[in-house]
């Protein structure tokens, strides 16, 4: 009863560092013509990208996340762990889509 959202959770993690190190988007980024950088405006390495996605592991983690980070202040459009992975999610220019 409790492994399949476990696995699945992993699973959507390792989706979501995976496609954002190789591509900087995901699917559903792409689609809402969104990418993740670094603070250098490069495409996340893989260790940062996972950093920045471990809460999607559990609805609950993933919940806390953005509560903390609208909580504290700073920018309100980024969750609490693109502080620690030095990212953010930002609209694709559209000379470069």
């Amino acid at each position: 009863m409790f492994v399949f959202p476990f696995f699945s959770g992993i699973l959507f993690v390792l989706y979501s560092a995976f496609m954002e190190n190789v591509y900087g988007y995901t699917f559903g980024k792409r689609i809402m013509v969104l990418k993740v950088i670094t603070r250098e405006g490069k495409k996340p390495t893989i260790d940062l990208a996972f950093l920045r996605n471990m809460t999607k592991i559990y609805w609950l983690l993933l919940l806390l996340d953005a509560v903390i980070a609208l909580a504290l202040p700073g920018d309100p459009t980024k969750k609490y762990t693109d502080t620690f992975a030095r990212t953010s999610v930002v609209l694709i220019e559209s000379s470069s889509q």
